[in-house]
């Protein structure tokens, strides 16, 4: 799949056509590459290393991080504590034992300011207000804010044990309702608090925690896979663009590195991938307003030393017919059962304009971010943000979301490989291949047709 094909509007035929020729970017893996699992996460310490010693130069600098309070609509206190060094963040979250503390995302990179939450409402007004970003790393970080919850009182009785993790569940699902890996990690902790505190009440505590180490480290390993299958997809277009002698020209939007992602970035974790097998790749990122999201990817990237530029949004057009982009990467929040991705605002249009310029157009998605049971994206709720200041220039209204038809992909970069159409297929067999591989029970959501 490369980006020199036709550009013009060809008919049906012609475009099913270029479709096809587009798709042969990516590689088809058979059963035993996928199910080898051992000679994929073979490099997994190693990116896993990589990103943690990032993200700890991520927070460092001349400056170390500093106590902010929680954000002004959360009505909780928090106790100010004496300062972590910077070293210490390996991820943009950090479980402190009876509080949770948030890298400030909003102020970086200028600033690394962190966030102390006392209380799942503290927790839901940062996710709110953006001062975290979206993506895979809420599943881990609202799964460790269940553990700090219980941590703070573990004398409850059973009765109170089950208010307080249900009511903070809510709070923290309301937060962000279209984030798929938040929803399945307040599902598996209230899950394993429900069994432990059948088999032994007081291990509930210590249980919660557990779920919230599995959910933490499953992601890190879901991500280390999706890299190195996605870059193994990508090596014939990394290695024909290194014949042409240039870079892979690769569009971002959103951001997919390990702020993102918690150890390591899904999206930029295909880049490493790359760059590990001498083919590094050039990172077009847009600047992703109004949060700014891809100047964070952009400083992410950096860390990592991977070649990358800054573009405004407004400059897609430009960027386009200026230079060369060979493929597009989105970032999931949710995959709908028929392959329609909720994306971060702007995706929408960044698909449409690539995929009619001929530019394949993918999506990092872990399978945990597929809901079987959201049929489509059209059963996706409208998300709006808090809307950013606008002062002496009438309403604004900030939305949170776009959802990107299955028509506009030409592939889901998954844990279980590269999926094209019909993705609705194949999301559900890669479900079906993940759970055996990880030896637990796809539900009848997961494996319906």
């Amino acid at each position: 799949m490369t980006a020199d094909g036709d550009r013009s509007n060809a008919g049906d035929g012609a475009a099913e056509g270029e479709r096809a020729s587009r798709r042969q970017f990516f590689r088809v893996f058979g059963r035993q590459t996928v199910s080898s699992a051992g000679n994929v996460l073979a490099g997994v310490e190693a990116l896993r290393r990589s990103s943690q010693e990032a993200i700890g130069d991520l927070v460092g600098g001349e400056e170390d991080p500093s106590r902010v309070r929680t954000p002004s609509d959360a009505p909780e206190r928090s106790t100010p504590v004496a300062a972590h060094g910077a070293t210490a963040y390996r991820s943009p979250y950090r479980f402190a034992g009876t509080t949770i503390e948030i890298l400030d995302q909003t102020q970086l990179p200028a600033r690394a300011a962190v966030l102390e939450c006392a209380a799942a409402s503290e927790v839901a007004s940062a996710i709110r207000r953006g001062l975290v970003s979206g993506g895979p790393v809420l599943g881990q970080l609202v799964a460790y804010t269940l553990a700090a919850v219980l941590a703070r009182n573990p004398e409850r009785t059973a009765y109170a044990r089950q208010q307080a993790l249900v009511g903070a569940a809510d709070t923290l699902r309301a937060a962000r309702p279209t984030n798929r890996s938040l929803t399945v990690a307040l599902e598996r902790v209230l899950a394993r608090a429900a069994v432990a505190e059948l088999a032994d009440p007081v291990s509930v505590p210590m249980a919660v925690l557990d779920e919230a180490d599995r959910i933490a480290a499953e992601a890190a390993a879901e991500h280390a896979r999706l890299g190195q299958l996605g870059a193994e997809a990508m090596r014939d277009a990394a290695q024909a663009a290194a014949d042409q002698g240039r870079l892979m020209g690769v569009l971002m939007h959103g951001d997919q590195g390990p702020l993102t992602g918690g150890q390591i970035g899904p999206g930029v974790a295909v880049l490493q991938g790359l760059a590990g097998v001498g083919l590094p790749s050039h990172c077009w990122v847009t600047e992703g307003a109004p949060l700014l999201e891809g100047r964070r990817a952009a400083w992410q990237l950096a860390q990592l030393e991977i070649a990358h530029t800054l573009v405004p949004d407004t400059a897609l057009g430009w960027l386009l017919h200026h230079r060369r982009v060979d493929v597009v990467m989105l970032r999931a929040e949710a995959v709908a059962g028929n392959g329609d991705v909720v994306a971060p605002l702007g995706s929408l249009v960044v698909a449409r304009m690539c995929r009619a310029a001929g530019i394949p157009v993918v999506a990092s998605a872990p399978l945990t971010l597929f809901d079987p049971v959201m049929g489509t994206g059209a059963q996706v709720p409208t998300e709006l943000r808090l809307p950013a200041p606008n002062p002496g220039a009438g309403p604004r209204i900030d939305p949170a979301l776009d959802v990107v038809p299955a028509e506009l992909l030409d592939a889901l970069l998954t844990d279980e490989g590269p999926l094209t159409a019909p993705l609705h297929v194949a999301l559900h067999d890669a479900a079906s291949v993940r759970a055996s591989r990880l030896g637990t029970a796809a539900s009848g959501a997961d494996v319906a047709g």
